[in-house]
């Protein structure tokens, strides 16, 4: 980011407090399934397309990360969702669903060209095509 004209900031975290069950697999089927699982793809995209060494270099090693808090999302979901009632799995299953949907809106932006070389971004047919392909296969 530095040498692109940014600056680190560091991440804050919020201690969790003991949350319900409930809590725990609403926030992983949006954020760990959808989020974690579309970043890695894209991630894994970027390694593969961006016009510069030091970024591809960069994002095979995100996209490795990537994958693996993603692989902790669905070992996560098959291990909470069935532990929850019927009533609490539907509600799981619709902010997944939710979070799908947001993230196929927010795709529609115009990238920067900028990103799409020198990052290798997906252009947005592209990541709307990625999106969708999850959507069929991992968030069904």
């Amino acid at each position: 980011a530095t040498r692109f004209g940014g600056r680190y900031v560091s991440p804050r975290v919020t201690p969790l407090r003991n949350q319900a069950l409930e809590v725990l697999a609403l926030e992983n089927a949006a954020e760990g399934c959808v989020r974690e699982t579309f970043a890695a793809l894209v991630a894994t995209y970027q390694a593969e397309h961006a016009s510069d060494p030091e970024v591809r270099r960069a994002m095979r090693g995100i996209a490795r990360d990537e994958t693996r808090h993603s692989a902790l999302a669905f070992r996560v979901a098959r291990w909470a969702e069935p532990r929850l009632s019927a009533e609490a799995r539907e509600r799981v299953r619709r902010a997944r669903q939710a979070s799908v949907e947001s993230l196929l809106a927010e795709l529609d932006c115009p990238v920067a060209p900028e990103l799409l070389d020198v990052a290798g971004a997906p252009p947005p047919a592209i990541a709307r095509s990625m999106a969708q392909a999850l959507a069929r296969t991992l968030w069904a």
